[in-house]
């Protein structure tokens, strides 16, 4: 065995706003992580202050790991000297295209990169991911629990796959000699972008060459507030997707929690009712960024009725409500994204 792939590779990308999510996840890694032989940890910033760098650094020393960092500006002139069109998608987010550059931020040598977004806890042990088949794939990714009826806005058809950018296994060797990056680039400039920035790219450019990885190491948020059973009756899903056991066996022993925004919050929010709220508070108190000031949200009128229906509905009819707002919020995204 390559005794590269028993080291853990991770790569996180973040600006100043989420660096506390960062670093809460990085001390869920950390944590979870002590047997792995080693740790490299690599940072995407996108103008992250000293003060968090320092915290960031404390955390991985406290462990005895390595941080990372790279400049978000370098991911940024490469793009645009690609030609690739750097763009906000539906969910206002500038930073989710980078970790397709992900070639210009890892040494050579690095034959197995796991990137996950900084809206996780790490629960379990990730370095079964160095050796899992990737059967010559350039990346493994987890289904997408909310996209069983969207997927066809972009091509993708019933009984295949719809993947989730949360995490991904990158395989950097089949990514280098597959040409990954020049395909997405190619794709952007020649036949169009996507409402999800980049989610889409790597389902439609790579479509048929992703590994599917078991749900346990994306496991996402709407499975933490509801029974898996209940939720897929509700989406729907189709025969591509994992079974209520899988997904059932993923709830009750996730490696990654994938935790999202729900009711329009995330857990630093003012009186947020987040279904992860007390597990990452418990984080967030060994953490440096303990006692960190919680800020009300700013809800938009929609947000703010869907967080009333929340609370007052029965939980099969809000989530019935919730499919109906949530695809046609995809389908206006992805038909704008074409510029209809």
């Amino acid at each position: 065995m390559n005794p590269n792939l028993n080291k853990l590779n991770i790569l996180y990308q973040s600006d100043d706003n989420y660096a506390p999510y960062l670093g809460v996840s990085l001390l869920s890694l950390l944590a979870s992580n002590k047997a792995a032989q080693a740790i490299d940890i690599y940072v995407i910033s996108d103008g992250i202050s000293e003060e968090n760098i320092s915290k960031l650094k404390k955390t991985a020393e406290h462990y005895g790991r390595e941080l990372i960092l790279f400049d978000a500006k370098a991911l940024q002139e490469k793009a645009q000297e690609s030609g690739f069109t750097s763009y906000m998608g539906f969910r206002k987010n500038k930073m989710s295209y980078l970790k397709m550059f992900v070639e210009y931020v890892v040494p050579k040598e690095v034959e197995r990169l796991v990137y996950v977004d900084s809206d996780t806890l790490i629960r379990g042990d990730l370095t079964p991911l160095m050796n899992i088949p990737m059967n010559d794939h350039p990346i493994g990714m987890v289904q997408d629990c909310l996209m069983s009826k969207c997927k066809n806005a972009v091509g993708i058809k019933r009984g295949e796959p719809y993947f989730n950018s949360g995490v991904i296994l990158f395989d950097m060797r089949q990514w280098r000699q597959k040409h990954c990056l020049e395909r997405i680039v190619d794709h952007a400039c020649n036949v169009r972008v996507y409402g999800t920035v980049d989610q889409d790219f790597y389902n439609v450019v790579l479509k048929g060459d992703i590994e599917v990885l078991p749900p346990e190491y994306n496991l996402q948020g709407m499975y933490l507030a509801y029974k898996p059973e209940r939720f897929d009756r509700i989406f729907k899903q189709d025969e591509a997707y994992y079974s209520t056991e899988e997904i059932a066996r993923a709830k009750k022993s996730p490696a990654i929690i994938h935790f999202l925004r729900f009711m329009g919050e995330y857990p630093l929010s003012a009186g947020s009712i987040h279904p992860i709220q007390k597990l990452f508070d418990k984080y967030l108190d060994k953490s440096p960024w303990k006692g960190v000031e919680k800020k009300k949200s700013e809800l938009s009128l929609t947000m703010k009725i869907e967080r009333l229906l929340y609370r007052v509905l029965p939980q099969e009819l809000f989530l019935r409500i919730f499919k109906i707002f949530h695809d046609r919020m995809i389908l206006k995204a992805e038909k704008e994204s074409r510029g209809g």
